[in-house]
């Protein structure tokens, strides 16, 4: 029968780089049973806050813009990272106006996740926007920012995964808390899953 796997030691630990969006973390780790070592590198970096905004036509808020590790675009919804100790929804309110122009009354926390736990220690919320509507003011890039917003019904965007168009890994997590939550609302994240 198969055992639960062992939670490895870390021995020592240390930053071993540093950039605006993420630090290395370098870690000399031992396996409690086995008593090998290794060399671990992850990234500690901000969490994120992602926004699945409809607007009262049922229509989603979709973003396009280009990504510096593919060298290529991405539609995906509306994200950004989070101020450190921000509250997720605070924050995913605040990554939709900047970056769509729109905004919404009562957004809900729907999910959380681990973006490659493999190699990250940061988490995603995923924060539901329900009729979302043009905010005074329009979008608010920052300087590195550049978006074509599109209004898409839920099968245009499912086609666009289809067809290769839509790849971000994170949008599909977000779809999946997005469906949960429309079958079953009170299923909800609570305070206690957010900590």
């Amino acid at each position: 029968m198969n055992q639960p796997p062992s939670r490895w030691e870390t021995i020592e630990s240390k930053v071993s780089a540093s950039y605006p969006v993420f630090r290395i973390v370098e870690r000399r780790c031992r396996h409690p049973k086995k008593g090998i070592e290794a060399q671990i590198y992850t990234a500690d970096g901000f969490d994120w806050a992602l926004a699945v905004a409809r607007t009262p036509e049922g229509k989603f808020l979709f973003v396009n813009q280009y990504r510096f590790g593919i060298d290529n675009f991405s539609w995906e919804f509306p994200a950004g990272c989070l101020e450190p100790g921000e509250d997720p929804v605070v924050g995913a309110e605040r990554e939709l106006r900047e970056e769509t122009g729109y905004t919404a009354k009562a957004p809900v926390l729907i999910g959380t996740c681990h973006p490659n736990p493999a190699l990250q220690n940061n988490t995603c919320h995923i924060v539901y926007f329900e009729d979302a509507y043009p905010a005074e003011g329009g979008h608010n890039w920052d300087e590195m920012e550049e978006m074509e917003l599109r209004l898409l019904e839920m099968d245009e965007i499912e086609a666009m995964i289809s067809e290769g168009q839509a790849h971000h890994a994170i949008l599909f997590a977000a779809l999946y808390y997005y469906n949960r939550h429309k079958k079953a609302p009170e299923t909800d994240v609570s305070e206690a899953e957010r900590d």
